[in-house]
């Protein structure tokens, strides 16, 4: 549209006022550009206003007529336009229109990126979940060796270190499941293909192999209890605080870890269900594809597959080395 900009308080350009998805630009006429006049470039995304200025300012600057004000950037770019009321509404209206794509876009870049972060911190968690298992694994041999040879207060101290770790254990299966929960939500809104969660139903069936350690403690324990020395030595000691995976004492440890445990990976694998179901939802069949063709699909992402694949050895390797319990 043809304009007269405000280039100061005594000279108003004329040229032509060009709007586009990404800026608002003025270009002179070749005449005034000759005299002295500039082009101007306002991108829409800094734009903060758009009103008009009543006559009576800038006589020579085009302040004889009402103007057409674009704010950007603390600044007021002035305009003299025909059917000014008509172009502030356009106007107004292209730029909001343009922000609101903006804000559309950005918002959805940031689910990418979010579901992103999710997904490394899952591989992180999971990583970690072969250790504490191990750990408990570990303090739980070491009851045995304390129970066979008589050392009462030792075989406690086993025994809670054993718990401490299922429960650490617990608490990573816990932030996956929340992570995935997040994960499920942000599909729903996130418009294009999602990217994909790390861990499917073989990663998450895995970690099944939990319960039986806490069946060992169970055992272990339950066995100590028949035998009067131990059993004594318990009741002093069953009211100590373990705070961790939402117990706050050793007896409520031993009683509900198996439960838990189990509970944790079923709302897992339930959690991952769900997951599939919505990304089948959003996006036809691909939520099919990703269960059926886990495999293929974990190839895209090697550095994600390596380090689960190893995480999944180890569990194994534990599973593997278990020592039949007393």
């Amino acid at each position: 549209m043809l304009a007269n900009r405000t280039q100061s308080s005594k000279r108003a350009v004329g040229g032509k006022l060009i709007v586009t998805n990404k800026r608002v630009l003025f270009s002179p006429h070749l005449f005034d550009y000759a005299l002295g006049g500039t082009t101007l470039h306002i991108p829409l995304t800094s734009i903060t206003n758009i009103h008009r200025e009543p006559a009576g300012r800038d006589t020579f600057g085009g302040g004889m007529r009402d103007r057409l004000v674009i704010t950007h950037g603390g600044v007021n770019e002035l305009f003299v336009v025909n059917e000014l009321d008509n172009v502030i509404a356009q106007l107004r209206a292209h730029w909001e229109e343009v922000a609101r794509l903006q804000h559309h876009r950005e918002q959805q870049e940031g689910y990418r990126e979010e579901m992103s972060v999710l997904g490394e911190q899952s591989i992180g968690l999971f990583e970690s979940v072969p250790e504490h298992l191990s750990s408990a694994e570990k303090c739980l041999d070491q009851a045995g060796v304390d129970f066979a040879e008589g050392a009462f207060a030792p075989f406690w101290d086993s025994i809670e270190n054993a718990a401490k770790a299922l429960g650490r254990f617990d608490e990573r299966v816990h932030h996956i499941k929340d992570n995935l929960s997040r994960y499920t939500e942000l599909v729903g809104k996130y418009e294009d293909t999602p990217p994909q969660f790390p861990l499917a139903h073989e990663s998450v069936a895995k970690l099944g192999v939990a319960t039986a350690t806490a069946d060992g403690i169970k055992a272990i324990v339950r066995t100590a209890q028949r035998n009067f020395h131990f059993a004594s030595i318990y009741e002093q000691r069953k009211s100590n605080q373990i705070l961790v995976a939402g117990f706050t004492n050793l007896a409520q440890a031993l009683d509900r870890m198996t439960w838990q445990i189990t509970a944790s990976v079923d709302g897992l694998a339930s959690m991952l269900n769900e997951s599939m179901r919505a990304i089948h939802s959003r996006l036809g069949d691909i939520g099919e594809r990703i269960s059926q063709h886990h495999d293929e699909l974990m190839e895209e992402a090697s550095g994600r597959a390596m380090r689960v694949r190893k995480a999944l050895e180890m569990l194994d390797n534990i599973q593997r080395g278990r020592r039949p319990f007393p």
